[in-house]
Order: C-alpha cells, then structure tokens, then sequence
C-alpha cells in the first residue's frame, strides 16, 4: 500500500527540524539547546516567530536569532516537532512516564505564551487523556506539579487545564487528597500555597453539594435514620438522615447495589 502523502509530507518536515537543513532561523531554549529552524514554518504558525521576524522591529529578528525565556527544551521541542508535523511525542500507553501531565502542562504554557492555539488544544487533549488513564495513581507528585505550574504560569482567565484538573479531584477526592510519610508536594500543599487554587477547589466542591441538595432534603424529610444492606451474607447496616446515598449507590461493605435504599430502612 503506497504511504499516505500527508504523512510522508510531515516525515519529511520532522528530518528538515531534526537536520536543520536550509535553516534560515536560530532559537536557544531557557536551557542553552539550540535549535535551527525554517521561518516559513515557524512563523507561519507562531504570531511570536511571526512578530520576531517583521523587518525593523527587534535586532532578534534581524540576526536571525531568538534566545526563549519561556519553556524548556522538551516543551520547546515538542511544541517545535508541532509546528513541523502537526503533532508532538506521546504514547497514551506509557502509563509509568513520570511527570506525564506536567509534561502536557509545561507543552501547553509554551503554546500559549508562544501563540500557537492548536497546540494548546492538542496539549488540553492529551492532559485530559492523562487524568482518564490513571497517570495519576503511578506518579502521585505529577497532578501537584502540574496544578500548581497551571496556576501561576497560566493566565487566570484560561481555564481549560484548571477546570480540567478540578473535575477530576472532584471526583477522586479521597484518592488525591490522601497523603503518606513518603509523599512530596500533595495537593494539600498546593491549596495552602496557592489560594486561587484552593479557592476555586472549595467552590467547586460547594457546587456539588448543593446539586445534591435535593436528595439530602429527600431523605431527612422522610426521616430515615439508617439503611441496611438486604444481602443476606453482609446485612450490613449504614448511614443516617444526613447521608446522601443516590439510587444505584453500592454498599460499603459488599459492593451490592441496590436502588431506592429508603426501602430498606431500620430502626
């Protein structure tokens, strides 16, 4: 089967990036790397390159070189592989990669302090994809890291990594708030050092409780005190007026589920 003509158009702009030939433009990372690339390509998808490069305007653009402030060498070089191939290194199966979100975060400042909006929707994508796959459980200081470079590297109006990572504390937050003797940087910590943070975890967890508002209402008002598994193996009796135990909730102890658990009510 012949190659795919777009995919042999992107291998041939990777080798371009990798062997710098006809390189016209000279970029050093934060880091010292330096990296020979083509203006035409660059520039035509960066409006910083783009600016850098305008006639007249800065002695960089005059020289042909360009020292970045922002991002290290990977994400300079994955938001550089992006520009040439439309893509950056990544494989959603390497769950053990250590830092995997930090990664995808640091990927995504870089193209957004570099103005290159399709790669921070690419880089939201994979950070996403990362909080679904459990990267998380395998390098407990990744999710940290990255909430607290998400929020003083990122302007507090862009929103798509933070509400992102809320959503998934939300939803783990036993997981993500447990902490041990061996833990680094916790999410605790993060909450303490950045209030933003901390703010924005608290009303979110506000919200959904008072989205489960009606269903506590639902049970006091009826004035159920406790509920028991009907499980003849377990029998195990649990909550009380102030729980909130929606339908096809399951038992603590057994796992049974059971609807409607207010059927099941003991004195």
């Amino acid at each position: 089967m012949a190659a795919n003509p777009l995919e042999l158009l992107k291998q041939g702009f990777g080798e371009l990036l990798q062997n710098g030939a006809f390189s016209d433009f000279v970029l050093r990372d934060s880091e010292g790397k330096v990296y020979n690339v083509h203006k035409a390509i660059v520039c035509t998808q960066s409006k910083f390159f783009q600016k850098a490069c305008e006639p007249g305007k800065f002695k960089e653009g005059e020289e042909s070189k360009v020292n970045l402030t922002v991002g290290g060498s990977v994400a300079i070089s994955s938001l550089l592989e992006f520009l040439y191939t439309l893509d950056y290194g990544y494989d959603p199966n390497e769950v053990q990669s250590e830092n995997k979100l930090l990664s995808h975060a640091n990927v995504y400042i870089a193209a957004d302090f570099y103005d290159v909006p399709k790669l921070k929707e690419l880089a939201t994508t994979r950070f996403q994809a990362a909080l679904a796959l459990g990267h998380v459980s395998s390098t407990p200081e990744d999710l940290p890291k990255a909430l607290e470079s998400t929020y003083t590297d990122i302007p507090s109006s862009d929103r798509a990594l933070r509400d992102a990572a809320l959503s998934f504390i939300v939803d783990n937050i036993s997981v993500c708030l447990r902490t041990s003797e061996t833990s680094g940087l916790t999410i605790i910590d993060v909450m303490t050092k950045v209030l933003e943070f901390g703010r924005d975890l608290t009303m979110r967890m506000v919200n959904e409780l008072e989205k489960l508002q009606p269903e506590m209402d639902r049970w006091t008002g009826q004035g159920f005190r406790k509920v028991q598994c009907q499980d003849l193996e377990c029998l195990h009796i649990w909550a009380d007026a102030r729980a909130v135990i929606p339908n096809d909730t399951h038992c603590p102890k057994c796992g049974g589920r059971k609807s409607y658990w207010d059927n099941y009510r003991v004195d």
